[in-house]
C-alpha cells in the first residue's frame, strides 16, 4: 500500500504541470531511417558533431539527423527542403553551415522524375533556401566538398541532360564555373584533404576505362601515378585526421568479397590491415 501511494503521488506530480499548461500528454513514435532514401553526411566543426540529411522522393521524407551522445538524434527544423534523391551535400567550415544542391524528385530507371537545381543551407538550427544569381544546371549524383585552396565549396561530376554539367564553386553568394572533372562522381570515391589542400578522387573502372587516381589543386585535376591501384568498386572515401591520410573503404572484385581499407598519403596507396 505504501508503494502504491507513492506511485499515485508521483503520478499526481506528473499530471499537474500538463493541466496548468493546457497540454495533453501523449506518445510519439520517432521515425526510423528510410532504407530507400539518399543519405549524405559531413562533420560540423563548429558544433563538433556529424550531421546527416536523409531524403527520399519515393518515401516522401526529408529529415535532418545529428550524431549526439553515441546515437542518431532527429532534428526538428521549422523549414525542410522538398524530398529528393541523389543530392549533393557538404559542410562549409568558413561559413559554419551545410549546403545542399540538386538531386531529383524521383530516381528510378523507368521513372526518373525531375532533376533539381535548387540550393539550400542548414545552419545547425534550420534550413533556408538560397537564390544565387548564377547556379549550376539541375543534376543528380554530384559530389560536393570544401576546396581548401580557393576556400569555397566545389561541386563536380554530376549527371545532367544531355551530359555532365561541369564543376562549380560556391562562396555562399553565387556559383561560379570551374574546370570540369574528367569523371562522373557516381563512378568515383572523392574526399577533401585539408592538410595537403587537395581533393582526391579514385575512379572505378567503367567499360574500357581503368582505375585512376586524380587530385584537384584548386584549378585543375591532375592525374597521379601510384605504383599500385586499389582494386575497389563502389567505394567511399574520407580524410582521417588521426592518420593524416585519405582513407577509402570498398569491395574488391565481386560483391561476395570482404571489404577492404586503403589509404592515400599523397603519393602512394597502401592497404590497411
Amino acid at each position: 500500500r505504501r508503494h502504491h501511494a507513492l506511485a499515485l503521488a508521483g503520478l499526481a506530480v506528473l499530471v499537474a504541470p500538463a493541466a496548468t499548461t493546457a497540454q495533453t500528454p501523449d506518445w510519439h513514435r520517432l521515425p526510423l531511417m528510410n532504407s530507400f532514401a539518399t543519405r549524405r553526411m559531413d562533420f560540423d566543426f563548429a558544433r563538433e558533431r556529424m550531421v546527416m540529411f536523409e531524403s527520399s522522393g519515393w518515401g516522401q521524407v526529408a529529415r535532418t539527423w545529428a550524431w549526439i551522445d553515441g546515437g542518431w538524434a532527429l532534428r526538428r527544423t521549422a523549414s525542410v527542403p522538398p524530398p529528393r534523391e541523389a543530392f549533393a551535400f557538404a559542410y562549409d567550415p568558413l561559413r559554419r553551415r551545410f549546403v545542399m544542391f540538386g538531386g531529383a524528385t524521383l530516381l528510378y530507371i523507368t521513372t526518373p522524375g525531375m532533376m533539381l537545381g535548387d540550393t539550400w543551407e542548414y545552419d545547425g538550427v534550420d534550413w533556408s533556401q538560397r537564390f544565387p544569381p548564377t547556379a549550376p544546371p539541375p543534376q543528380v549524383s554530384a559530389w560536393m566538398g570544401f576546396d581548401h585552396v580557393t576556400q569555397k565549396l566545389l561541386l563536380c561530376g554530376g549527371t545532367s541532360y544531355p551530359g555532365q554539367p561541369g564543376a562549380w564553386h560556391f562562396d555562399g553568394t553565387a556559383w561560379t564555373a570551374a574546370a570540369p572533372a574528367p569523371f562522373y562522381a557516381y563512378r568515383a570515391a572523392i574526399a577533401s584533404d585539408p592538410v595537403r589542400q587537395r581533393i582526391v578522387a579514385q575512379t572505378y573502372p567503367s567499360g574500357v576505362s581503368s582505375m585512376s587516381t586524380l587530385e584537384w589543386d584548386g584549378a585543375a585535376w591532375l592525374v597521379q601515378q601510384p605504383t599500385l591501384q586499389p582494386p575497389l568498386s563502389y567505394a567511399s572515401m574520407a580524410y582521417v585526421a588521426q592518420r593524416g591520410t585519405v582513407v577509402m573503404h570498398g569491395i574488391p572484385g565481386s560483391s561476395n568479397s570482404p571489404a577492404e581499407l586503403w589509404e592515400w598519403n599523397g603519393a602512394q596507396w597502401a592497404q590497411i590491415a
